[in-house]
């Protein structure tokens, strides 16, 4: 394991180097050095070699989530009733941040919930989902939106689905921050989602590597030599 004086060390010299910055493709405004600076200056020193390219920043993250929310309540609206609420199911881990962030934006009325899945192994997803916690609230003849992180091979949300119409939903729909859909294996796709990326291992803003580089407030693009180095 790494001292901590040796990763100070480190992110030192990684707030030096040049960091990529997001595209334009798509409208998405690239940010600014100040701003990539800023978002480093929050991440774990030890994190920050690891840094290949900044895909999207918090401030992305925030409008984006917030037009959606706007277009989720702008669909609901319609459809549920003056005593209805919509039931929000956040997929653990990942899910949090984003979810957090799109809910904050929404103008009708809301309960949240989560599930506990984990698929991914590594920098591989296994496409076998392993179920750890349901969520608590009874679903059945309510309104139902699944929000995860990032929708890949699409095993995980399929998953999620097909458990979540067991229990005999009003409707279903799923919103995700990302859209990997160069991976997809599985035979579904979000409603909603933030963007489509093309076929890069990104962490941050819930997504991780381990479980490590969640905390990160940005969705980065991981280093190849991150996949080696446990002790990141």
């Amino acid at each position: 394991m790494k001292r901590a004086a040796e990763c100070e060390v480190e992110g030192d010299k990684a707030t030096n180097k040049e960091t990529k910055t997001a595209s334009t493709e798509n409208g998405v405004e690239t940010p600014q050095a100040e701003e990539i600076a800023a978002l480093m200056a929050r991440t774990a020193p030890c994190f920050r070699p690891f840094v290949q390219e900044v895909m999207y920043t918090e401030r992305q993250i925030r409008v984006r989530a917030a037009e959606m929310a706007k277009t989720v309540s702008d669909h609901y609206r319609g459809i549920l009733k003056d005593d209805e609420t919509l039931i929000v199911v956040g997929l653990l881990n990942g899910a949090i941040p984003f979810m957090t962030e799109f809910v904050s934006h929404l103008t009708i009325p809301t309960i949240l919930d989560y599930i506990a899945v984990h698929s991914y192994d590594g920098i591989d997803t296994t496409n076998t989902v392993n179920f750890r916690s349901d969520m608590k609230e009874d679903p059945k003849n309510q309104h139902v939106l699944i929000v995860d992180d990032i929708c890949d091979t699409g095993a995980t949300l399929k998953w999620a689905k097909e458990h979540m119409l067991k229990k005999e939903p009003a409707s279903l729909t799923t919103c995700v921050m990302l859209d990997k859909k160069e991976r997809r294996v599985a035979e579904v796709d979000p409603e909603w989602s933030g963007w489509v990326i093309p076929n890069k291992f990104v962490v941050g803003f819930g997504l991780d590597f381990n479980q490590k580089y969640r905390d990160i407030p940005f969705v980065a693009v991981l280093a190849p030599a991150a996949y080696k180095n446990t002790d990141s």
